[in-house]
């Protein structure tokens, strides 16, 4: 999966980081370091994903970065071009299906550094609520990048598709036409 979503990033990504806990296994930072991934860690233990933003940000060498979670395999490079080009007078872009943001894939500004690290000192670590309370005061300014947009570039909203649940799973591999692994050039159980 992740040579998946690291072989989408680099089609719109000048970089592409991997963040991960300090508790993280090895396994996944050794796969990381052999696709060409940037390595990051979090520093607040089990504050979650807003931590993972916070680190992120904090490494990324551009004012713009694309958040996505580890386990979206479908990652749509036309979407996330299209959210960039969006993003140009805007502080964040973050797509809206069905009535839910989805805060770990979208796009979002160095200008939220400070909010993130305010949000991670008073223990509030939605980044769903951070993006709420966002869109409702005005500040930083977010772009909600609504379905039919969003179906412009990937019709069948594939790249917001993320693995959950072993269900979800199986989805995955019947999209995958039943190949049985992620990618062809890494036979399965390598890194």
């Amino acid at each position: 999966m992740l040579a998946r979503i690291a072989d989408a990033l680099r089609k719109v990504c000048s970089e592409v980081i991997l963040v991960g806990r300090l508790d993280q296994d090895d396994a996944v930072a050794d796969a990381a370091i052999a696709l060409g991934m940037r390595i990051a860690t979090d520093s607040f233990a089990e504050a979650g994903p807003i931590a993972g933003l916070e680190a992120g940000l904090s490494t990324a060498q551009t004012d713009l970065s694309f958040v996505t979670g580890g386990d979206h395999p479908f990652l749509s490079p036309e979407l996330i071009a299209a959210m960039a080009d969006a993003a140009e007078r805007y502080d964040a872009v973050v797509p809206k299906v069905d009535g839910m943001l989805q805060p770990l894939h979208a796009i979002y500004r160095r200008s939220w550094l400070p909010l993130v690290r305010d949000a991670l000192r008073n223990g509030r670590l939605s980044p769903l609520d951070m993006l709420n309370d966002a869109i409702a005061s005005g500040s930083p300014n977010v772009r909600v990048f609504e379905r039919p947009e969003i179906e412009t570039a990937d019709p069948s909203l594939q790249s917001l598709f993320d693995i959950d649940t072993p269900e979800q799973l199986a989805q995955a591999e019947r999209m995958l036409g039943g190949q049985g692994h992620i990618r062809r050039d890494i036979p399965p159980g390598d890194a």
